[in-house]
């Protein structure tokens, strides 16, 4: 089936703040595609002088008469579909402060051609690979530093139909802010886990099924932190699947909707859902799913269920499926709804001020890993979709790391740069629509569990480079009364970030906090 490429019209763009000193994101199309990629300014060849949009950017020579859009459906969405090539000669280079950048670049053709993609980044070789029939995009990840005021792309003398799609460059300068103080302290988890399906509900925390011995076993587990006394208890184990499940709650029930049976790379999902009653301690099941899916979001919101994206049966393909199951008519079944407007898995989400938050994610799950940094919020009173400011960094597999405290939405941790982790937190204010970076984790982590409890914020379990799966837990405070204005917008000049009291109580984990 075709993609369409068209900007959905029930999107409706609101004005993004990025958190960086520096951000820029440029997709590369052809004049002819007159939408631009979500939260990316468009290059169709021209040369290097300052954009319409404000940016300087562009090429040595002419290059308009190499753009492409493919119209394929293995393409993800429209930055991988559209491309230009860049032939030995030309170059490509974007106005930036003197400093240090991160950059990522993602070359590729979904219309297969023998191919040799070479690409420097300041004279630093980034991609030197040829393709083939089955890997259809490649992505490099590089930090350079610049002194003369432009970033410049370059190809090798080697290349052939270099396909270039877009290109993210983020100042690299900034030092996170010291506004929290991390530290290991109990609650530890029961066992090391990866990818739980974690849910808070009263002062409880419900965190079941997951990966561990690696990834060579899953676990049916269901254990149930008490955040009072911070004790761990057991639950009956669920008889669905045990990882990549959407999982919600209606207040008493515990959903588990679709996901993944068995260890590793998996292809035994299901469509099938099943229901947990947290006063009973039973499971039972319940309406499934139009369609078998992996990583896909599941929320509950005004007497209605919302899947949204994850993966195919082939648990790579990312699609942007809406599906409501009304509670009020439970036979009429899942029903379709807008779709997101970017294919995505193992994506963020929460419901905030009743609406629908989906932010970041991946597609290519299981081969490219291609991540995503988007912010999209539904309004089930209009209807429609709205897309926000992009993620600090593009990420995902933190679904269970994602906490609301001091009315802001707090992601922690995840999966950047294709199968990379980092330990990055960051918060959300959807009053302003600002994302604000936070002191890291103490080490980098992935697909953990996190809530927040009392004034302090907590990231459990998950996948570490240095420590496989681990027990301990890192704890810190949230940040009180502190105003954050450090990091200037693409697109504004006075983001801050305010952030309100916490009451702290007497809880002696967080009195001992520095």
């Amino acid at each position: 089936m075709r993609r369409s490429l068209v900007v959905c019209p029930f999107v409706e763009p609101l004005e993004p703040r990025q958190l960086f000193s520096f951000y820029l994101a440029v997709n590369f199309q052809p004049g002819s595609v007159t939408t631009s990629a979500p939260g990316y300014r468009t290059d169709i060849g021209h040369t290097y002088a300052k954009r319409a949009n404000g940016v300087t950017y562009g090429w040595n020579l002419d290059n308009t008469a190499n753009a492409r859009i493919r119209h394929s459906s293995l393409s993800p969405d429209q930055k991988f579909d559209t491309l230009t090539t860049m032939p030995v000669g030309k170059s490509w280079g974007a106005a930036v402060p003197n400093g240090t950048y991160n950059v990522r670049i993602v070359v590729g053709d979904p219309s297969y051609t023998p191919s040799k993609y070479s690409f420097s980044i300041e004279g630093e070789k980034a991609i030197d690979r040829s393709n083939n029939q089955t890997e259809h995009w490649q992505e490099a990840n590089v930090t350079v530093t610049v002194t003369d005021g432009k970033l410049t792309l370059t190809p090798g003398s080697d290349a052939s139909h270099n396909a270039l799609d877009f290109i993210e460059i983020q100042s690299a300068d900034q030092k996170p802010p010291q506004d929290m103080s991390w530290r290991y302290s109990a609650p530890y988890s029961p066992f090391g886990r990866v990818e739980p399906g974690v849910v808070p509900l009263g002062n409880k925390l419900y965190v079941i099924g997951g990966f561990f011995n690696g990834y060579d076993d899953v676990s049916a587990r269901v254990d149930i932190l008490n955040l009072t006394t911070k004790k761990w208890t057991r639950g009956a184990s669920t008889p669905g699947p045990q990882t990549h499940m959407g999982m919600a709650t209606d207040g008493r029930y515990i959903y588990s909707v679709a996901g993944q049976f068995g260890p590793q790379l998996s292809l035994d999902s299901t469509n099938k859902s099943w229901r947990y009653d947290t006063v009973t301690n039973k499971w039972s099941s319940w309406i499934a799913l139009p369609q078998k899916r992996y990583g896909g979001s599941l929320l509950y919101l005004n007497h209605e269920m919302h899947y949204i994206g994850g993966d195919a049966s082939d648990r790579i393909t990312a699609t942007t499926n809406h599906w409501v199951l009304d509670f009020d008519h439970p036979e009429k079944g899942w029903q379709a709804a807008p779709p997101l407007p970017v294919a995505t898995d193992h994506a963020g989400h929460v419901v905030f001020n009743n609406k629908i938050y989906i932010f970041g994610g991946e597609n290519d799950h299981g081969r490219g890993y291609f991540q995503h940094s988007a912010t999209y919020m539904f309004d089930p009173k209009t209807n429609e979709w709205a897309q926000l400011a992009n993620m600090p960094t593009a990420s995902s597999h933190f679904e269970g790391n994602v906490v609301v405290a001091n009315g802001e939405i707090w992601a922690l941790g995840g999966q950047v740069d294709a199968q990379l982790l980092t330990n990055q937190v960051r918060s959300y204010n959807p009053a302003t629509n600002v994302w604000t970076v936070h002191t890291p984790l103490p080490e980098k982590r992935k697909a953990g569990f996190s809530y927040a409890s009392n004034g302090v914020i907590y990231y459990g379990a998950g996948d570490s480079y240095h420590n496989g799966q681990p027990v301990a837990t890192m704890i810190a405070r949230l940040p009180t009364g502190a105003v954050l204005e450090s990091l200037v917008s693409s697109r504004t000049s006075s983001p801050s970030a305010l952030f309100s009291t916490v009451a702290i109580g007497n809880d002696p984990d967080l009195l001992s906090l520095i």
